[in-house]
């Protein structure tokens, strides 16, 4: 599912997002966008993203290395949701070991424009919390005095919707071994009906040699998309869907998927493991498979 896990940010928190992409299928969700990077002491991060009047709520996640960073979320009118106002707007606000999460019901009770617009995610460092992990000795949450990086606390956001607005994406694969023909295709609708000349879905295809390639789907009827390409290496290929368009009522949208496809030479022909008392086998365990057998393949 992952390919090879690298140092790099996006494979830091590649689990963690699978993880939370199966819980918004679970759901019913849908994901607006879902960026990482990294975050310093004295600098504000603010991530732009649309809510549609299609959409019914949102829940917002971060992830980090280090638990450093505050999460807030601005409306269209520039009210901010904290953890001090959380509560009594009615939204829940959670913290977890190295996460932090809103969810909410649109409209938000502020007075001010608070459903279909541009919002922001804003990501400020505690400059408390990142002393704890900057002290030279070892703190209760830092026993270990573990440190950021140079380049600062890595993060990872995702925007959740629970919407009207949905994206169905799958990809078909010829084969299973090298050169097999892969097609990437997705589904929008907006309230059951197709979404038909308002949308456009790119998807970014990062290849096992870890080059990329972005693929711009052909509209087709009914709401869907679809392109297929050649998978002439082995290996694990990295597709993000991304969907960018407007609502019936003319709101932009944004929609994200990540899925994998993956070939292997003798992908077809899968070698099945049999057991052999002769090696690694125990006596009275004939012919079953052993996990520690150095003829099975994982």
């Amino acid at each position: 599912l992952t390919g090879l896990l690298t140092s790099n940010i996006d494979d830091y928190f590649r689990l963690s997002k699978y993880f939370l992409q199966i819980m918004a299928g679970v759901t019913n969700n849908n994901i607006i966008l879902d960026p990482n990077g990294y975050i310093l002491p004295g600098i504000a991060i603010r991530i732009p993203f649309h809510l549609s009047d299609s959409d019914i709520d949102s829940t917002i996640i971060l992830m980090t290395d280090y638990n450093v960073v505050d999460l807030m979320v601005e409306t269209p009118a520039g009210d901010v949701i904290d953890a001090n106002n959380a509560a009594g707007l009615g939204i829940t606000y959670n913290v977890g070991a190295r996460t932090r999460s809103y969810k909410f019901t649109l409209p938000v009770a502020f007075s001010g424009k608070n459903h279909a617009g541009q919002w922001y995610v804003i990501l400020k460092v505690n400059e408390k919390d990142w002393k704890q992990y900057n002290s030279d000795s070892p703190t209760h949450n830092n026993p270990d005095r573990r440190r950021p990086g140079p380049a600062g606390a890595r993060y990872s956001v995702q925007v959740n919707t629970f919407s009207n607005l949905k994206m169905k994406a799958r990809i078909d694969q010829s084969s299973l071994e090298p050169g097999a023909a892969i097609s990437l295709r997705t589904n929008l609708t907006e309230f059951g009906l197709p979404v038909e000349g308002r949308a456009i879905v790119k998807v970014s295809v990062v290849r096992p040699d870890l080059s990329v390639v972005t693929y711009t789907l052909d509209e087709e009827s009914e709401g869907n998309f679809e392109k297929s390409f050649t998978a002439n290496m082995a290996g694990i290929y990295n597709c993000r869907f991304m969907a960018s368009g407007t609502t019936l009522r003319g709101k932009p949208f944004t929609r994200e998927q990540t899925l994998t496809a993956a070939v292997w030479n003798g992908g077809d022909n899968p070698r099945t493991p049999t057991g052999n008392e002769n090696e690694g086998g125990r006596p009275g365990q004939e012919g079953r498979t052993d996990c520690c057998n150095k003829h099975v393949r994982l």
